[in-house]
């Protein structure tokens, strides 16, 4: 397969489309969609990458998005109870900063 084949292939598992055009200047463009459609329309498209660098990137960026947004949240234990809290929180609750350290919640 080719370069482009694969690129397209890897945004369609995605629910995306890339479709390209060469103005004869020599810069390729590549032009992603969330929709069916072709470099000129009738949708617009969410990105358009200038050159197959910057469009496998792109294609990587939406994986890798694809990716932690499927993904539990990060979590630590909370420094005085060691519950676990999803980061950036800092304590498991108000009321937790509130037995611990006497202020807000229910001190």
């Amino acid at each position: 397969m080719t370069r482009l084949g694969d690129l397209q292939e890897s945004v369609k598992r995605l629910g995306f489309q890339v479709d390209t055009w060469s103005p004869g200047d020599g810069v390729t463009r590549y032009r992603f969609f969330n929709r069916p459609s072709d470099y000129f329309g009738p949708a617009n498209g969410i990105y358009t990458a200038l050159g197959f660098a910057e469009a496998e990137t792109f294609a990587q960026g939406l994986a890798q998005g694809f990716e932690m947004a499927t993904k539990p949240p990060l979590t630590k234990p909370c420094p005085t109870c060691r519950e676990p809290i999803p980061e950036p929180m800092e304590f498991c609750d108000v009321d937790c900063c509130a037995r611990h350290y006497g202020f807000g919640g229910m001190a």
